[in-house]
């Protein structure tokens, strides 16, 4: 591609970005006044759709005129870099025009504390979400290239990142802050009671109904993530409990393995299918069959994390722990006797097996 087709195509690009910015400043203010008259959830959850919908458009045309090789004059990995940086800053300044307006137009919506403060959150977590997309979808196509070795290479090598970087998403879609000194001392000690080290701690601002105590993040990353309101509803050992029950969770990777009962079959399925061991129709039945006795293993193996967290803490306490971390509203992972494609098993059969070993 020549010099002067990719200047053209860069101006034409800046007046497509800065007419879209426009356009959504537009939009969002709009619906910020109609949201004015809608329920807290509701207005928060559109506002979160509008905001990367107005983006991810913008960003999908750039994208699409960066790969068809307009913005470089070279090929290669140069020309894939450009495109992504420039989809990604397409789509985070039209996105940012959008959330802009939605905020002047109706600085009341819920979570909103200080607007210039929600802007900023609202730029990172942009960021990082439109960046991974058009990477994701660059790698993809490189990937096709490669066969379906290269796409499963691809499927790993994201998958890795993801649980990785589980900390840094957490953070960025979530309001979260820094514990102040007297919730820093509890959480300390209630860590060292359970023999977890954690590389940091965050406490996540959400209304009272979002409980929450999560860890994420690999070896010598691992973030500890507990909201303000599960700090506030529950005693010492509740929370000693549900730090025992992630702790042994996280010491066998359990995030790792509860995916592997659906990243093998599908890597199966691309191998068998692309070697031509056997046909389509069968490496499919195998991979189901794969896969329902995949996650037959996995609930079993959760049974094996809560019996190690109960030596512990004791397996009365935690099964009181549980149960009262579900009567309050949070996530236990509750499984369904039904559905055998579940991770989970049901939470009463854990807090049955729980009671039986003591």
């Amino acid at each position: 591609m020549s010099l002067v087709v990719t200047a053209v195509t860069w101006f034409l690009l800046v007046i497509f970005v800065a007419v879209s910015a426009i356009c959504s400043l537009g939009v969002g203010y709009l619906y910020g006044r109609f949201s004015q008259n809608r329920s807290d959830e509701t207005a928060a959850r559109w506002t979160n759709i509008l905001t990367g919908a107005t983006g991810f458009l913008a960003g999908v045309a750039t994208w699409v005129v960066g790969n068809a090789g307009f913005l470089t004059p070279a090929d290669g990995l140069l020309d894939t870099l450009v495109t992504i940086l420039a989809s990604a800053g397409a789509a985070i300044v039209v996105a940012v025009a959008t959330i802009t307006a939605i905020l002047h137009a109706n600085p009341g919506l819920p979570g909103v504390d200080h607007v210039p403060t929600v802007r900023r959150h609202y730029l990172r977590y942009l960021t990082v979400l439109f960046v991974l997309i058009f990477l994701l979808a660059s790698g993809i196509l490189t990937a096709l290239e490669g066969g379906p070795v290269g796409l499963v290479l691809l499927v790993l090598g994201f998958w890795g990142v993801a649980w990785a970087g589980a900390p840094l998403l957490s953070g960025l879609s979530s309001r979260t802050r820094r514990p102040t000194d007297d919730e820093r001392m509890r959480i300390d000690s209630l860590l060292e009671s359970v023999d977890l080290s954690v590389r940091g701690v965050r406490v996540i601002e959400a209304d009272d109904k979002y409980l929450a105590v999560e860890l994420s993040g690999a070896p010598g990353g691992r973030f500890l993530f507990v909201s303000s309101s599960a700090l506030e509803t529950f005693d010492d050992e509740t929370l000693r409990a549900l730090l025992a029950a992630r702790r042994e969770q996280a010491a066998y990777y359990e995030a790792i393995v509860s995916m592997i009962p659906y990243i093998a079959p599908l890597i199966w399925v691309l191998l068998a299918v692309f070697f031509e061991v056997i046909s389509i129709l069968p490496a499919i039945l195998v991979a189901i069959v794969a896969v329902v006795i995949g996650l037959a293993g996995v609930r079993r193996f959760r049974y094996y994390t809560d019996a190690r967290a109960g030596e512990t803490v004791g397996s009365e306490t935690l099964a009181d722990a549980f149960e009262r971390a579900a009567a309050a509203g949070v996530d236990v992972e509750d499984g369904s006797r039904q559905n055998l494609i579940s991770r989970r098993p049901p939470l009463g059969e854990r807090v049955d097996r729980l009671r039986d070993n003591q």
